[in-house]
């Protein structure tokens, strides 16, 4: 099949409004679902229930021995933390933090 010169042209712009519509979409397709999922993520931060460590104590409330399930959790005061692990945290979960009002 021979196409004229105007006919080959307007395949041309076919073809390259087809790709570029195919990227905006599947850009934005993208974004939608990276907003989602990081959304679902943030509501199960407040659910959160570490394991703890079963403690038993003699009368004086020395500790004897603890038992533990499926892992050894040790909770820790934020001040323990170092700087730069809050603000690896930070900047993962929300770039913008120290500039929200």
């Amino acid at each position: 099949m021979i196409f004229t010169k105007k006919q080959l042209i307007l395949i041309k712009i076919f073809l390259a409004i087809s790709i570029v519509t195919a990227i905006m979409i599947g850009s934005v397709f993208g974004i939608i679902m990276a907003e989602t999922r990081n959304v679902s993520n943030t509501n199960k931060i407040g659910n959160y229930k570490p394991s703890l460590p079963s403690q038993i104590l003699d009368i004086n409330g020395k500790l004897i021995t603890e038992f533990f399930s499926d892992e050894k959790r040790e909770i820790i005061p934020i001040n323990d933390l170092p700087r730069h692990l809050i603000y690896a945290l930070i900047t993962r979960a929300d770039r913008d933090f120290f500039k929200h009002h």
